[in-house]
């Protein structure tokens, strides 16, 4: 079933799917109270950008959900991995980057993680297992 036949069928959830670039969301600033990605960080042209939308359009009370695939631990043999692969990977996975370091960036766009863990995909191969699953929300200026 589809995310938004899902939806629609959840009469007591008002949630809006949009499908448009991450680097130009369609909807006016300060908009929605919550702001859900999953493994986009990783294959979006300028992730600075695009977070810096998220932001834009989430409210200033609002909070950023995120489940990204990012960079294993430095000095990793999956890490040595990543980095060798990422040129290859980039070009036959649509523009995912395996090495990307996502909670950084996050951080650098203005937000405040309130919540993170570290977990593995399962069933993923190595080097795409290290994953992110977190809340942030805007921070304080």
């Amino acid at each position: 079933m589809q995310l938004e036949q899902k939806l629609h069928s959840q009469s007591s959830i008002e949630a809006t799917v949009l499908s448009c670039s991450a680097d130009h969301i369609e909807a006016e600033d300060d908009f929605f109270d919550y702001v859900f990605v999953s493994l986009v960080c990783c294959s979006v042209k300028d992730v600075a950008a695009s977070l810096q939308e998220i932001k834009r359009v989430l409210k200033p009370t609002g909070r950023f959900i995120f489940l990204e695939h990012v960079a294993a631990e430095p000095g990793s043999s999956c890490y040595h991995w990543q980095q060798r692969l990422n040129f290859i990977w980039r070009r036959v996975a649509d523009n995912c980057h395996l090495n990307r370091t996502t909670e950084q960036s996050i951080i650098d766009a203005g937000f405040v993680i309130e919540e993170i863990k570290y977990e593995k995909m399962r069933k993923m191969i190595a080097v795409v297992q290290p994953t992110i699953r977190g809340i942030a929300s805007i921070a304080p200026e």
